[in-house]
C-alpha cells in the first residue's frame, strides 16, 4: 500500500527571505506489514500543480528550502514512496507564500495636536507608508518611538499594530517627539520617518502673580507664566468697584490694564477670570487668580499716555 502524506507548510503569508522553508508532517505507510517511508518528492511552483521553481527527490526527511526570486508566490506538493516501492498520490498544496525582500517607505511624519497640551495623554497621527515592489505584501504595522529628545525613546516604544494613530502617556513638563517606521507582512522594516516638532506637557494651571498700580488710573498685572486672555478687559474684575477700560499686552505674562480713576490709599483687589487660560489651555488656579494693589495719590490722567 502507498504512503499517506499531507500537504506541505510554509512559514506564512509572506517571507523576505529567497530561501523558503517548506515542512511537513512524516507520511504514515499503512498495511499490516508496512516497509517504511524511503523517500519524498517535492515539487514547488507558481500554482499548486506546477512545479517549474523546484522538483526533485529529497530524500527520507520532513523540510527543504527552495531558493526563490522577489515577487515570487510558491506553491508545494509532495508524495512519498515507501520501501517496496509503492508510490503515493500528490497531496493536497500548500497554502502559498509570497517573497517580498523590498522594505516599505518611510510614514508620513507624526502630528500632535500643538505646541502645548493641558493633558498627559497625547495622541500623535501619520499618513500611510507605501509598499513598493512587483507584488508587495503589504504593511502589517508600525513601530512607534516617542521620547523627550527626537529620535528618543524614554517615553514610549513599541509596536502598535496597523494603525495611523496612537495615545500615549506622558509627564507634565515633558516635551515628547515621536517618530515611526512600518513593518510589511513579509518583516521587512522600512526608515524612520521625521520626528514630530514637539509638544510640551504643562497641566500646572497658570496664577496671578502681581498687580501694582502705575498712577491713577493704571495698573500692571504679571503672570507666573505666557498667558492667552490677559489682554482682554472683560476678562478683570476690581473689588472695591473699578472698571478695566482698555487691557495692553507688556509681554505675554504681563498687561497695563487702563483703570477708572482710583482712591488714594485704598486697597483694591483684582481677579482674572478664568477665561484667561496658559498656551496649554490650563484655565487660572483658582488659589492664586486674585492680587491686592493700592490707589496712589491722585495725578493727571495725562499719566496713562505715558504708557501707552
Amino acid at each position: 500500500m502507498a504512503p499517506n502524506v499531507s500537504a506541505p507548510r510554509d512559514t506564512g503569508y509572506a517571507t523576505s527571505l529567497t530561501s523558503v522553508a517548506f515542512n511537513w508532517t512524516a507520511a504514515v505507510d499503512p498495511g499490516s506489514t508496512p516497509t517504511g517511508v524511503r523517500a519524498y518528492h517535492l515539487r514547488v511552483g507558481p500554482r499548486i500543480g506546477m512545479s517549474n521553481y523546484f522538483n526533485a527527490v529529497v530524500g527520507n526527511v520532513l523540510s527543504r528550502n527552495v531558493t526563490a526570486i522577489n515577487g515570487q508566490r510558491l506553491y508545494a506538493q509532495l508524495r512519498a514512496w515507501d520501501n517496496a516501492g509503492n508510490l503515493s498520490a500528490w497531496s493536497a498544496g500548500s497554502d502559498g507564500i509570497l517573497v517580498d525582500t523590498v522594505s516599505p517607505g518611510a510614514p508620513g511624519r507624526p502630528t500632535d495636536p500643538g505646541a502645548f497640551t493641558s493633558s498627559t495623554s497625547v495622541q500623535f497621527r501619520w499618513t500611510a507608508a507605501t509598499d513598493p515592489g512587483t507584488t508587495p505584501s503589504g504593511i502589517a504595522s508600525y513601530e512607534l518611538r516617542v521620547g523627550t529628545t527626537p529620535g528618543g525613546s524614554n517615553v514610549f516604544s513599541g509596536i502598535v499594530g496597523n494603525v495611523l494613530t496612537r495615545t500615549v502617556t506622558a509627564s507634565g513638563g515633558q516635551t515628547i517627539y515621536a517618530r515611526v517606521r512600518a513593518r510589511d507582512r513579509a518583516g521587512n522594516t522600512g526608515p524612520w520617518s521625521q520626528d514630530s516638532d514637539g509638544i510640551t506637557v504643562d497641566i500646572t494651571r497658570p496664577r496671578l502673580s502681581n498687580a501694582v498700580s502705575r498712577d491713577t488710573f493704571a495698573v500692571t498685572v504679571t503672570f507666573n507664566e505666557p498667558v492667552v486672555g490677559g489682554d482682554v478687559p472683560a476678562n478683570y474684575s476690581v473689588a472695591p468697584a473699578l472698571q478695566i477700560l482698555q487691557a495692553k499686552r507688556i509681554t505675554d505674562s504681563q498687561y497695563l490694564l487702563h483703570t477708572s480713576a482710583q482712591q488714594a490709599g485704598t486697597v483694591y483687589t483684582i481677579t482674572a477670570d478664568y477665561a484667561i487660560r496658559d498656551r496649554a489651555a490650563n484655565a487660572m488656579d483658582p488659589a492664586a487668580r486674585s492680587r491686592t494693589f493700592t490707589g496712589p495719590a491722585r495725578t493727571s490722567a495725562r499719566s496713562w499716555e505715558h504708557y501707552r
